[in-house]
């Protein structure tokens, strides 16, 4: 496949999965939710100590908030991503509910290291 081909079928494919997702149900999303839930914990059972970066859900996707205050509550710690400039890798700070979803000062010394990272592709392309 060639790299402009590369392009076109991921435009093209994100637009159709973006597309089906947004047609799921509310109690079909909380089912699916559900189920990933229960095999990340049942696949990853250290998860309650860890400190586990992810993103928040967009447009009906896994949403892992409901997950993540449960290992909360088993002691992990979590992190969002945050957009130091324009084409540079993300990285992650801690956060926690009720923090602040603001730009944060790159020199503050609190960028981290994680244990496990809860970010999901949408699938990969055709060979």
């Amino acid at each position: 496949m060639t790299p402009e081909a590369l392009k076109v079928w991921r435009k093209t494919e994100r637009e159709r999965l973006v597309a089906a997702r947004l047609a799921l149900s509310a109690d079909t999303l909380r089912d699916y939710r559900l189920r990933m839930d229960t095999h990340l914990e049942q696949t990853f059972p250290g998860l309650g100590q860890a400190i586990l970066g992810f993103c928040w859900p967009f447009k009906n996707e896994y949403d892992p908030r409901f997950l993540l205050r449960r290992l909360r509550k088993l002691g992990a710690k979590t992190a969002l991503p945050v957009v130091v400039a324009p084409r540079e890798p993300l990285i992650f700070r801690f956060w926690t509910p009720g923090d602040a979803l603001a730009k944060v000062s790159t020199n503050s010394g609190s960028s981290l290291l994680w244990g496990a990272c809860l970010i999901f592709c949408i699938r990969r392309p055709p060979r």
